[in-house]
């Protein structure tokens, strides 16, 4: 029942990828009468329709249902959702076979409308390099959340600020910077937000007891 919602997560990411990032929420999906089951499918649904209609009156038709086949084929095993932890259900990486396919597709429609309508033919090309030179710009933006843990999952708790792991990842790029205080207060927030995450009563504690020695050391 998840599976729509993370088929349409993907699909955004390979139309838009300017929506790239380290972290992409997405909850399990435990009951047909949730708005995040029916939404999503009702949406792949109408998307499929649409393809089908847009494509079965082309020529180049058979080079379409290609390149629909290599997104499906590349993308099944990352759906086997079950075999993800919530929190690293949907990552951008998994996505670089199949955006082949995506690219594709694009080049082909975009070209055949080049084609047909001459006029449209070097603003179809300006409007590609400026896309490419903008995706680029945000693409290598993206580049700067996985440079250490600090920046990484900074970024995730902006994007998901209620998960625990990652309050608790925070918590340990504080730690290696030397911030006892904030990696102390981003431990305490994940015991909060999940009481059962005995990694990071582990982890409170542990700073706690540097926290005690560093004072100890300090009086002395």
């Amino acid at each position: 029942m998840t599976l729509p919602a993370a088929v349409l997560t993907y699909v955004w990411l390979l139309a838009w990828p300017f929506a790239a990032g380290p972290v992409h929420p997405l909850a399990f999906v435990t009951t047909l009468k949730s708005p995040q089951f029916y939404g999503p499918a009702i949406l792949l649904v109408l998307l499929s329709a649409a393809w089908v209609l847009a494509a079965i009156g082309t020529p180049r038709r058979g080079l379409y249902c290609f390149c629909l086949f290599w997104i499906a084929l590349t993308l099944s095993p990352v759906l086997m959702l079950s075999a993800h932890v919530p929190e690293f259900m949907i990552q951008d990486r998994w996505l670089y076979i199949p955006t082949f396919g995506w690219s594709l597709m694009v080049a082909i429609a975009l070209t055949g409308f080049a084609r047909r309508r001459a006029a449209a033919r070097y603003s179809v090309a300006a409007a590609v390099v400026l896309y490419g030179a903008v995706c680029g710009f945000a693409l290598w933006h993206v580049q700067g959340f996985w440079k250490n843990d600090y920046a990484f999952y900074t970024r995730c708790v902006q994007l998901a600020p209620d998960d625990a792991v990652y309050h608790d990842g925070l918590g340990w790029g504080f730690l290696d910077r030397g911030d006892l205080n904030r990696a102390e207060r981003e431990f305490a927030t994940a015991c909060r937000l999940d009481p059962a995450y005995k990694m990071a009563a582990q982890d409170l504690a542990t700073v706690r007891a540097f926290m005690g020695h560093a004072q100890g050391r300090g009086s002395q």
